[in-house]
């Protein structure tokens, strides 16, 4: 279960362009290679290549494809009698077809042709392979594209690896549940994009200081945030709390105590970092939430006093309103025996009928003002009481002792 569900990977314009490009550099020229082409099948071979990849005119404008022409010559060329080396060109005519016309299920089907023919250069199969884990991911073949990108990452450099590539492998893992992979995986994403964005930004500023000092001007230049998008942060807490949930579990099935606190403090810090950068109410509440875990579960340096001060943080800035939220973190302060502080909420909500002034509520305001020693507040809220439910015998009884505190007080 995805406590933080992720987004479905969906292929961009520009990432499909770049597939479709990869598709026409890992055959490259087919002049080139004309040695392991037959005679027969060449010109055909030759024709759809410059129908893909017509040349611009004297304009320098490049004509649109006509993939229904490249469509009908490929069928033609599967037709014939073809080597395993022709077949991999034939297929990846097809790919490429597919790619830009967005039929990504045929495009896959057809590159995983190519690669299991494994007649092309190893580097150019290793593209392939990256290739088959974004559409494997894009189709929702989930193990396919894991298998793919491990398999590809294996092989290659690790600064040819960037960060979409480790967050495209980290949403194969979600989607699989397998968390504890998702989780470093995420957080390759998160270190690899960082390093990035700081290299790009040093060299802007490094360009920018250099113009400046041969006397040209320009404005400073934008600068892209060292921060990941949101919605990183997010899949490396779905993951974490999965993890975590899915551990508890097999140890409550083995009879040992449910404590998994190195798991618990991740999320809490990517947790606390979610409310620094993005303060939404679900992501104060997750971490109210792990706060009491952490409590429950003997975390060091954890109790409920910091999930009262997740809640109270996300009430000062206006985003707790509704009755549960609220109930919550008055439950939480009477625990904490921050009466005056209980009352103070609980008197504003039912002014502001974010709480209806119900039975359960009156009574709950009446005991905080009473425990508060605020016995004249306590008083009016009992009169309020003992008013709207005049069978409540036990509110009487707590106004009887209230007025009696009240009278021996003067």
């Amino acid at each position: 279960m995805l406590l933080f569900a992720s987004h479905p990977y969906q292929m961009s314009t520009r990432l499909v362009n770049r597939l479709a490009l990869i598709c026409l550099l890992c055959f490259g020229s087919v002049a080139a290679e004309a040695n392991k082409i037959s005679r027969t099948v060449f010109p055909l071979i030759m024709e759809i290549q410059n129908a893909i990849s017509p040349e611009a005119d004297k304009q320098g404008n490049i004509p649109d494809v006509d993939f229904a022409f490249v469509r009908s010559k490929i069928e033609l060329l599967l037709e014939k009698e073809l080597s395993d080396y022709e077949a991999s060109l034939a297929y990846q005519f097809s790919a490429n077809v597919f790619l830009q016309t967005e039929d990504y299920t045929s495009a896959y089907k057809d590159l995983l042709k190519v690669h299991e023919l494994n007649q092309l250069e190893p580097n150019k199969l290793l593209s392939i392979e990256r290739t088959l884990a974004q559409l494997a991911l894009n189709n929702g073949e989930y193990q396919a594209a894991a298998d793919f990108y491990q398999s590809w990452m294996r092989q290659v450099a690790k600064e040819n690896i960037i960060d979409q590539d480790y967050l495209a492998l980290s949403q194969a893992y979600l989607q699989l549940e397998q968390w504890h992979n998702a989780i470093p995986t995420i957080g390759q994403a998160i270190q690899t994009r960082a390093e990035r964005v700081q290299a790009s930004n040093q060299k802007k500023l490094n360009d920018y200081q250099t113009k400046k000092e041969t006397g040209i001007k320009e404005p400073l230049p934008k600068l892209e945030s060292l921060i990941a998008p949101e919605d990183w942060y997010r899949s490396k807490l779905s993951a974490l709390l999965n993890e975590h949930e899915k551990r508890i579990k097999a140890k409550q099935k083995r009879g040992k105590k449910a404590s998994v606190s190195g798991l618990e403090a991740q999320a809490i810090d990517v947790s606390k970092f979610l409310v620094a950068q993005y303060p939404k109410l679900d992501y104060w509440r997750q971490l109210a939430v792990l706060y009491q875990q952490a409590s429950l579960s003997k975390v060091k340096g954890q109790d409920y006093r910091q999930a009262l001060s997740a809640l109270h943080s996300a009430y000062v800035s206006g985003l707790l309103i509704t009755e549960k939220d609220l109930a919550w973190m008055v439950q939480l302060m009477m625990q904490q025996s921050n009466y005056h502080q209980a009352g103070r909420v609980l008197t504003r909500a039912m002014n502001q009928q974010h709480l209806p002034e119900s039975f359960d509520y009156l009574r709950l305001l009446s005991t905080a003002w009473v425990m508060a020693k605020e016995y004249e507040l306590a008083e009016q809220v009992l009169i309020r009481q003992t008013r709207a439910y005049p069978s409540d015998d036990q509110a009487k009884e707590r106004l009887e002792l209230v007025q009696k505190l009240l009278k021996n007080r003067v």
